[in-house]
């Protein structure tokens, strides 16, 4: 929010989408949530922005309030560090103070239990800063390798994406060997390509918008579309 290149008509609508579906959907904000332009910001910084941090703040109370029961938790970005650098006041834990919704920092660990059957998920803000979408994707992959979860979200790379890997473990209960997938998933942005920082360094553009995950109670499965 603030940024001239972002789609608030496009978030507008998610969000409706949200309180429309409140009794079988929850999200989590992955960070970024504010401009944050300050004068030392990379480009122009604060110059240009179409609001000023505490619009931006402001907009952002106004539009998650309706949903603040749907939203699991808000993570913090490299956006909101750039007043937090310069200041030490953390925007999105006093936004997520207001709201009365849990701050998740950098990266949260994610316990779902649906039905009979229990999901696990690693978020993240994410860093780094790759040009092409497959190197996008590798950011993901690569907290795989650390992070044991059935899902891995990233944000930061303004990217949406789906990947999924085989994998195969032992049961010791039933002595078998089982296959299971795990879902790689970047969490995608709400900033318009024409006129963009994207678009003046030449990185490839991306779709606006989130991706959906739907869960299963009768058979442990995840589905998930862009």
């Amino acid at each position: 929010l603030g940024a001239k290149e972002c789609a608030v008509d496009a978030i507008k609508k998610q969000i409706s989408w949200i309180k429309d579906n409140k009794n079988t959907c929850r999200c989590v904000i992955m960070g970024d949530v504010l401009n944050a332009g300050v004068r030392d910001s990379p480009g122009a910084g604060p110059y240009d922005e179409n609001m000023d941090p505490q619009e931006q703040y402001e907009l952002a109370l106004e539009l998650f309030r309706p949903i603040k029961n749907q939203i699991i938790g808000i993570h913090r970005g490299n956006h909101e560090d750039r007043i937090f650098n310069q200041t030490g006041i953390d925007m999105i834990k006093n936004l997520c103070r207001e709201l009365d919704v849990p701050y998740l920092g950098a990266s949260c660990y994610h316990y779902i239990k649906f039905g009979p059957y229990n999901y696990t998920m690693y978020t993240t803000h994410g860093s780094g800063g790759a040009k092409f979408p497959y190197t996008k994707s590798k950011v993901a992959f690569d907290l795989g390798h650390a992070f044991d979860f059935d899902i891995v979200c990233v944000g930061h790379v303004h990217h949406i994406d789906v990947n999924t890997t085989a994998h195969r473990r032992l049961n010791s209960r039933s002595k078998t060997v089982e296959e299971y997938k795990k879902y790689f998933i970047l969490t995608g942005s709400y900033l318009r390509y024409e006129l963009s920082y994207a678009e003046a360094k030449n990185l490839f553009p991306s779709k606006v918008g989130c991706p959906k995950l739907k869960f299963f109670k009768d058979r442990k499965d995840i589905h998930a579309s862009i």
